[in-house]
């Protein structure tokens, strides 16, 4: 072509063209056309990142460094180590408004689930007895250039339980238990069931004695991780740390029970007893019966056997242990041994009478419970010995489903065992192999396999998922069931699609948000920021586009999940408006900037000029797409329109423009139609053999016609002398 190429093209050459380039194999084209052309791709580069550098993002997420709420000031070079635990670092901190509180601040560990519910519910709680929580919200950290949430709490103004209990400088009478202890926690824990939060981690080193007893932090640590097994009930400790759940108050009014065993035992009285003897025996005697059984105390008998009742849902309740307060009796028998069976079930050289501690040996012992559940024993001892035909219809069921009393696959076995457990115990945790969690625990034990990229772990709870373990019969009841528990449980037929599907947004990263609404995204590009909804994510990448420039791409299944799970995508997205160009309708780039094109919708729009400007430095290659390099320069043009507006929308204007794209496509269609035309023609006029038997021919045929055509001239000349 000429140099008319400063022009834009005319239809028919542009239609050329862009055959030309596609059908070429490799002989330059327009080389002159070819260099504007990288030379316009070059100027929308450089006045894109020009944007992107002279942009200063409006930082909502903090105001000043190691400040909260503009009034905390945390001392990052003072931590405090008896307030710190695995998921938090306390600090001192500085109160700006006030000389006399003393404050201390948690800073949270991002990788974990916040207990959002309980900061929130206890940031308006106000009861002499529990530890205020002052304020919380994200700081920018000076000391390594993150984003935490952060919590501040009052000091305590007493010192730990156990110190107190182990100086013996206090001789705390029953009626002092009662009155200063059992009822500032029993109202307090009221005041949690009414929030719908528990505690989690009463104990020894989270109550607090001076003038007067104060209950401490319960929003660091997922609910139960770190409490003690003296203080978790047997069901509970069977669970793995991160698998426990919400434990809800009746499990809060059992570690009251243990604490105020504590104080009338002695703390020696627990140092002695073995984990593993101690939650066998508790399975078979019962709680009460192997601490208090035989021992009298006349004032605290009836708190013992109510706070202690090992079925959660027959333990008293923070409302009878008010009403006991109050002087209510309840003349509680004493606990019975939990013998359920007339006959033992054998199994490792141990004999069981009732099904909780047997499905606890099961999962001690997993691969010995295989074999023994391969002989099908277990469910004619329930029929015949427990009188329980359905459940041992049940367990039949189970054993025929996964192979019968053949050996199967390790995966059918672990199946048997597992489902086995859950009908032995159904108000224990789910077991499956070293995996041990109640359905609201799932998420934690997620967390922290992404957290310690922990695979096995990962594939565990896919086949737990996929296995729907937690599914409810139809029409079960669910009055046992805490509602959190509920919530997860409905969520995990979704979550079997998530696995199933491998698009950006799904997979197990999809779960793992889906499972923890209150974890901030993972993404190793958001490592420094605290990204827990869908406008902290816009802001968040807003300031990364300053940071990171086209350097870096935001295609990150971490981001494209937590998104997807904030705008409740349940099926993988088409981009339906570019599907003529399949480069770009099936491009996962353009497929997350599509759902954080969602996101702004939703947040109102705000003007984001430094994501939309990154994200048109990662769309601007995508271009070379289109065929015409008219259309081409049309596009870049509404790219750099779009990275200014601050409206990722504007971005798939551009691209979507149905003008330009059904122009570009038609034409090009038109051109290879053409373009292969004539290639066919030039390669018939190329070839010397065809061309001179066509060249014979055409002779021939031009000999004829001459031959035919002086023939009839020579009559017509003797017929006209003939006859004139």
């Amino acid at each position: 072509m000429a140099d008319s190429e400063d022009t834009e093209l005319q239809d028919d050459d542009l239609e050329q063209e862009g055959a030309r380039s596609s059908l070429s194999m490799g002989d330059g084209g327009d080389s002159e056309a070819e260099r504007k052309d990288a030379e316009d791709k070059q100027e929308a580069f450089v006045e894109v990142a020009g944007l992107l550098k002279k942009y200063n993002p409006v930082n909502k997420a903090y105001t000043r460094d190691d400040v909260l709420n503009s009034r905390f000031e945390i001392q990052v070079l003072r931590e405090i180590q008896e307030f710190s635990n695995d998921f938090a670092t306390a600090y001192e901190v500085k109160d700006e408004t006030s000389s006399n509180q003393e404050c201390y601040a948690l800073r949270l560990d991002r990788t974990m689930p916040y207990r959002m519910k309980n900061i929130e519910a206890q940031l308006r709680m106000e009861h002499p007895n529990l530890l205020q929580l002052m304020a919380y919200g994200p700081v920018h950290y000076s000391d390594s250039d993150t984003i935490n949430m952060t919590v501040v709490f009052e000091k305590p103004a007493g010192k730990p339980l156990r110190e107190v209990l182990e100086s013996k400088r206090h001789s705390l009478t029953e009626r002092h238990i009662i009155e200063h202890i059992i009822a500032p926690i029993s109202q307090i824990l009221r005041s949690f069931q009414t929030a719908g939060i528990s505690h989690g981690n009463i104990n020894l080193d989270s109550v607090f004695l001076g003038e007067s007893i104060q209950l401490g932090d319960c929003v660091s640590q997922p609910c139960g991780y770190a409490q003690h097994f003296h203080f978790e009930s047997a069901e509970r400790y069977q669970a793995n740390p991160m698998g426990k759940g919400d434990s809800g108050t009746a499990m809060d009014c059992y570690a009251l029970g243990i604490l105020v065993a504590h104080i009338v035992l002695g703390a020696r009285f627990f140092e002695r007893v073995d984990v593993d003897s101690f939650i066998n025996r508790r399975l078979v005697l019962g709680t009460y019966n192997i601490l208090l059984g035989g021992r009298e105390y006349s004032s605290l008998d009836d708190f013992f056997k109510g706070v202690l009742n090992d079925d959660p849902f027959e333990r008293w309740t923070p409302e009878h242990i008010a009403q006991w307060v109050a002087g209510k009796k309840f003349n509680l028998l004493t606990p019975s041994v939990l013998r359920e069976g007339q006959r033992p079930y054998p199994f490792n050289g141990e004999d069981y009478f009732n099904r909780r501690a047997l499905a606890n040996s099961f999962a001690q012992n997993w691969d010995d419970a295989q074999a023994n559940l391969r002989t099908g024993h277990l469910s004619r001892w329930v029929e015949v010995s427990l009188h329980k035909n359905e459940m041992a219809e049940q367990l039949r069921k189970v054993m025929e489903r996964t192979g019968g009393i053949h050996a199967g696959s390790e995966r059918a076995n672990n199946e048997l065992v597992a489902r086995s457990i859950m009908l032995l115990d159904p108000e224990g945790p789910m077991r499956y192999g070293r995996l041990s969690s109640y359905a609201d625990g799932l998420g934690c034990i997620l967390a922290n396999a992404f957290r310690k990229m922990d695979q096995a772990t990962m594939h565990h709870l896919a086949e737990i998922i996929t296995y729907n373990f937690y599914a409810l019969p139809k029409n079960a009841p669910t009055d046992r069931i805490s509602k959190r528990a509920l919530n997860v449980i409905a969520k995990l037929p979704a979550c079997i699609q998530h696995l199933r599907t491998p698009a950006m947004g799904f997979g197990m990263e999809r779960v793992l948000y889906e499972l923890n609404p209150n974890l901030p995204c993972q993404s190793p590009l958001l490592a420094h920021e605290d990204v827990l909804t869908g406008e902290d994510m816009l802001n968040a990448l807003d300031r990364l586009g300053k940071r990171q420039s086209q350097g870096f791409e935001y295609l990150d299944r971490h981001i494209a999940a937590f998104v997807a799970t904030r705008i409740e995508l349940q099926k993988e997205i088409k981009l339906a408006d570019l599907r003529i160009i399949s480069a770009l309708s099936q491009n996962p780039q353009l497929i997350i900037l599509f759902m954080l094109a969602q996101v702004q919708r939703k947040a109102g729009k705000p003007k984001l000029r430094g994501l939309t400007s990154w994200a048109v430095l990662r769309v601007i290659p995508l271009v070379d797409n289109f065929h015409s390099r008219s259309i081409r320069r049309k596009v870049r043009d509404n790219l750099k329109n779009a990275a200014k507006s601050g409206e990722i929308d504007r971005i798939f204007e551009a691209l979507n423009d149905a003008a330009a794209v059904h122009e570009d496509t038609t034409g090009f269609q038109k051109a290879v139609h053409r373009y292969g035309k004539n290639v066919i023609q030039i390669d018939k006029l190329l070839d010397k053999e065809k061309l001179a038997v066509k060249s014979e021919r055409i002779g021939m045929v031009l000999a004829t016609i001459v031959g035919y055509s002086i023939l009839l001239l020579t009559a017509a000349v003797v017929l006209k002398d003939a006859y004139f």
